[in-house]
């Protein structure tokens, strides 16, 4: 532990930081809470490191390193902080890091507890990027330290300004958590996040949060019956149900409309099945008509309003439509224009159409 206690010690004594050290610096604010995270020579040393990741050290190891920390920054880190001094602790932490090249378990744990600290500050934007810098460099699981820090800092987020960067940060997590197709990560997060939203100063996300809960819980669901109608169709391709919960989840969660509308075909006489053929062989034609992509789309809108579980498939119905909106006129017309003026009205089309 040597290296962190010398590091440290220059640290505490050597820099000009009015708080830390007690002194006073009139070359104006410390450094340490200017607009910026890291300075641009820090940026450049961790730009020139190896590509060569560590492992994260053992939870003992680590734990004995954040004893040295904590001893020598007892007095900083005693009392009620404010959440500048935490954010100007944390940036030192994290630039005493770039000094430990040398001892991979010191950095991290400098990182890891930097990433607390700004937690604790409000400073998510700190904590996701010493995150990511960790994740270059070490073998660990970034996406779940982002949830861990966002649910710990939902907790305690009251503030509108808190809420405000807390909705914003676990949605990224959240659509990080669906790309890689870890639903209970997600899941754990959105809920943690909607019990914030309940606070009163939360009122202004509630809606668009509960919303997104109940979105991903059908995403969840989704997922696992996905994984079972693939262990179906290896064995028997064909299999109807198995086809339909596939393209589902293509077409629906991973917009894959494509491999989505294969496997719809197959799922026998479903109203899904008989949309998507339909919607094939049209897509096929060398020239579709503008009757026949009306055609196409008013089927995918029947059979989307059919099952409230299928609402999703509107967003091909107004594929359809706006395609072939150009070129009508007349009653026409002003039936697709109706047409997708419902289409917005349900929740399921939106998150289609906004992937």
């Amino acid at each position: 532990m040597l290296g962190i206690v010398i590091a440290l010690a220059i640290l505490k004594y050597g820099m000009k930081v009015s708080w830390l050290n007690e002194s006073i610096d009139d070359n104006g604010p410390p450094v340490a809470i200017q607009d910026r995270s890291r300075s641009s020579e820090s940026s450049q040393t961790a730009s020139s490191r190896p590509r060569r990741k560590h492992d994260a050290p053992s939870p003992e190891k680590q734990a004995e390193i954040r004893a040295d920390i904590d001893a020598i920054f007892a007095k900083q880190l005693s009392g009620q902080l404010s959440d500048e001094q935490k954010s100007e602790v944390a940036l030192r932490l994290a630039q005493l890091a770039d000094e430990a090249e040398d001892s991979p378990e010191e950095r991290f744990v400098l990182l890891r507890k930097a990433a607390e600290l700004a937690v604790e500050a409000g400073d998510l934007d700190r904590m996701t990027a010493l995150v990511q810098e960790m994740a270059g460099e070490f073998d660990f699981d970034p996406l779940a330290a982002r949830a861990a820090f966002l649910k710990q800092f939902a907790g305690e987020a009251d503030e509108a300004e808190e809420l405000d960067s807390l909705v914003l940060h676990a949605k990224l997590t959240i659509d990080d958590a669906r790309a890689m197709d870890r639903y209970e990560l997600a899941v754990a997060l959105a809920e943690a996040t909607r019990v914030a939203c309940r606070r009163p100063e939360g009122a202004k996300h509630r809606e668009y949060v509960e919303e997104g809960c109940e979105r991903l819980a059908i995403t969840a669901r989704r997922w696992k019956e996905y994984q079972d109608a693939r262990k179906t169709l290896e064995t028997t391709p064909e299999d109807p149900a198995a086809n339909l919960t596939a393209g589902r989840w293509l077409c629906l969660e991973k917009g894959q409309w494509k491999q989505g509308l294969a496997s719809l075909a197959q799922a026998g006489n479903h109203p899904l099945a008989e949309a998507a053929r339909r919607d094939r062989a049209v897509a096929a034609l060398p020239v579709e008509s503008p009757a026949q992509m009306v055609e196409v789309a008013d089927q995918w809108f029947d059979a989307a309003l059919a099952d409230e579980e299928d609402h999703g498939f509107l967003g091909r119905a107004h594929f359809w439509y706006t395609r072939a909106q150009p070129l009508l006129s007349g009653e026409q017309a002003t039936h697709v224009e109706n047409r997708l003026d419902n289409i917005f009205a349900y929740p399921a089309a939106r998150h289609v159409l906004g992937m």
